[in-house]
């Protein structure tokens, strides 16, 4: 019997993620115990794919996995039959000759360049001393950029970007590992990209009107090579792909919708930016994978789609962890983001800690937000109370020595930290958002749900919960209950049932 495959199409590939990743990376994992071998499809250009793909298949996270890129298809056609990259100008003389300050900062160091008084560009390094940029000047004008190189972790130029003064985009070029380049593109003032040319192993160029046609050209090919039963896409940049398939009776296409349709409220039907994708690619999508029995009602009656089109199978929940420490204090883990609104459970805590000061709130998690978070936290006097103590690649850990965890997401499709927390007996204040916290979240059984974005009802859930150690134990005690309802082996049945669908 030949080997089974299915496509896993995906935008990038990462390590340190949230919980989309972890679920399309635990979801592999199901394919290969039954025989299927997963071929993650990346049609969009990462050079450094290959060597995080790599590192996350050393965790045994990916099974028998194997990774497809357009990248590595694009250095592969061109070869290492031509000219290898080099600095602009006299770049290379600069190290040697010029003038020059260095800046240390959180994440590396930059050095600037100058000759005769004449600033001439900068280079950057990480925190290893990997060069990671360069960015070139004009001589003539030293205040206007030229271009800007970037490195990947070795030190090796994966692109070259041509700037307009206003530091923008206007030109870009991909090189192999090689140095040579393989593809180039114009970039719009607006930031679109347009009039992409790939290179052959000649060097002769071949232009494409958009990366969409360029893509639809390997995806094809890809299927015809691998001839996959099915190909999956859980995210809206990836769902266009979903159309490349020749609808062949043997490859069916899943869409699996992670986040909400919707914005904010369980009462406002404005929808996302991407929802009316889905609608239209309705007839090139044979199932639609949703998390919660809520999401799958309202999203196909939205959309207009046959409810028998659309498929419940929630993520499960983790086995526990033994905590390292007694229980005690608060946490979050989340990404550092806006819609996390991790703002808003600081402010709620700052509340209260007054009233508990033998109580801290840990944070874990990066993002956008960082740098904003610890300005509010320095702001209300509480940097011995509230720590940010960045990524962590053991949430479970985190849940387990904690009270309870708070979560003020503004929507979440499920909230895998959710069932982290669960499992660890420890109970959730959440807010009440669409789908998974008003799911997965009994009020007064195993967490508190308070009115969506009113902080000081947040203040008090968390005061009620550190004055009433009755309350707590009990929300602790039935907690357990989200093993049965969130069954590892359900979650298993439910996608080799999908892998196995005749229909």
């Amino acid at each position: 019997m030949s080997q089974r495959n299915y496509f896993q199409l995906v935008p990038s590939i990462g390590l340190n993620r949230g919980g989309l990743t972890k679920a399309v990376y635990d979801r592999s994992s199901v394919f290969c115990e039954s025989g299927t071998k997963p071929v993650f499809v990346l049609p969009f250009i990462q050079p450094d794919a290959r060597s995080i793909f790599e590192q996350v298949q050393s965790t045994g996270k990916l099974g028998t996995a194997v990774l497809l890129s357009l990248y590595e298809h694009l250095s592969e056609a061109r070869g290492n039959d031509g000219e290898v990259v080099r600095p602009l100008g006299n770049f290379d003389e600069l190290r040697e000759f010029a003038h020059k300050v260095t800046e240390e900062h959180a994440n590396g160091n930059t050095t600037r360049y100058f000759k005769d008084g004449i600033f001439l560009g900068a280079e950057s390094y990480t925190a290893n001393n990997v060069l990671s940029a360069i960015t070139y000047h004009d001589p003539q004008e030293p205040w206007k950029p030229l271009a800007r190189d970037t490195f990947n972790h070795l030190g090796t130029i994966v692109s070259r970007t041509y700037l307009d003064t206003t530091f923008s985009a206007r030109y870009r070029i991909y090189y192999s590992p090689s140095g040579i380049p393989v593809l180039s593109h114009w970039i719009s003032p607006a930031e679109k990209n347009y009039r992409f040319i790939a290179y052959d192993s000649r060097g002769f160029a071949r232009q494409y009107n958009s990366l969409e046609d360029l893509q639809a050209e390997w995806l094809k090919k890809c299927l015809d090579i691998y001839a996959p039963e099915f190909i999956i896409s859980d995210e809206p940049v990836t769902l266009p792909f979903l159309k490349v398939n020749a609808r062949t009776p043997i490859t069916r296409t899943v869409a699996a919708i992670h986040t909400t349709h919707t914005k904010d409220q369980t009462a406002n039907r404005e929808y996302k930016s991407w929802f009316s994708q889905y609608g239209a690619m309705n007839s090139c999508i044979d199932k639609f994978v949703f998390f919660t029995n809520a999401q799958r009602s309202d999203f196909a009656r939205d959309a207009n789609i046959p409810i028998e089109k659309c498929l419940v199978i929630s993520h499960p929940a983790p086995l526990p962890v033994a905590a390292s420490t007694e229980k005690k204090g608060i946490v979050t883990v989340s990404r550092l983001d806006k819609f996390k609104r991790i703002d808003d459970s600081i402010k709620a805590f700052s509340l209260i800690a007054e009233k508990h000061p033998s109580v801290n709130y840990e944070i874990f998690g990066t993002g956008p937000e960082e740098a904003s978070l610890k300005d509010l936290i320095k702001s209300l006097k509480l940097e011995n109370r509230i720590r940010l103590n960045g990524y962590t690649d053991r949430p479970l850990e985190c849940f387990a020595n904690a009270d309870f965890s708070l979560f003020t997401s503004r929507y979440e499709g499920f909230g895998l930290t959710l069932l982290e927390s669960l499992v660890q007996e420890c109970p959730v204040i959440s807010y009440k958002v669409l789908y998974g916290p008003l799911e997965i979240i009994k009020d007064s059984t195993n967490g508190l749900l308070v009115q969506n974005g009113d902080i000081e009802a947040l203040a008090e859930a968390i005061d009620r919960l550190l004055s009433d150690p009755t309350l707590l134990e009990n929300l602790k005690q039935n907690c357990r209950a989200v093993n049965e309802s969130y069954d590892i082996d359900n979650w298993k049945s439910g996608w080799q049932s999908l892998l196995n669908r005749p229909d």
